[in-house]
């Protein structure tokens, strides 16, 4: 069950409070979402933080960066996290978790500078990090699409239409 606090309770010790023009009163998150602790999803990268997060009854994310416990390879390292969040994870609701990557289309940037990184362990606590995604824009949505999201069990949808489109924001350069 996730933090009382994340579905409406008070925040801090019993003697805690907020003082404000006109009044005093116990802090708590306002306005109350009764749905706020089911969407949010908290970020492990290390045994202990997945284990939190199951513990916590939060649904777990998982990124392009780990650490390398007992392993210097990324992908057992994510699939032990993986293993230890349903491991420690309790409770009747279904366990949620989203893995993040960095997509990098050769289109706009070069992926050759950010490989070394992936090849081995970094610094003290052994970092770890999964290969980019690397390709043309219009070749990394197809793999996603036709490659990625079949293993995931997901269908894709029929395109709308047959050509690519790029939705930007910011300024224009």
């Amino acid at each position: 069950m996730p933090h009382a606090e994340l579905l409406g309770d008070y925040l801090g010790a019993p003697d805690a409070v907020i003082h404000s023009p006109g009044n005093v009163q116990r802090p708590r998150l306002q306005p109350n979402d009764p749905d706020l602790a089911r969407r949010i999803r908290y970020g492990g990268g290390s045994l202990h933080s997945v284990r939190w997060a199951a513990e916590n009854g939060l649904a777990l994310l998982s990124g392009n960066i780990v650490t390398g416990e007992n392993t210097d390879d990324f992908t057992t390292a994510q699939l032990n996290l993986l293993a230890e969040y349903h491991r420690t994870r309790s409770g009747d609701r279904p366990a949620r978790v989203a893995l993040g990557r960095v997509i990098v289309p050769l289109d706009s940037a070069d992926a050759a500078s950010r490989h070394e990184r992936t090849l081995a362990p970094q610094g003290p606590k052994r970092t770890l990090f999964a290969p980019d995604v690397v390709g043309t824009a219009e070749q990394i949505l197809h793999d996603v699409r036709h490659l990625v999201a079949p293993e995931l069990g997901r269908q894709p949808a029929a395109p709308a239409h047959s050509s690519v489109r790029v939705v930007r924001s910011g300024p224009r350069s």
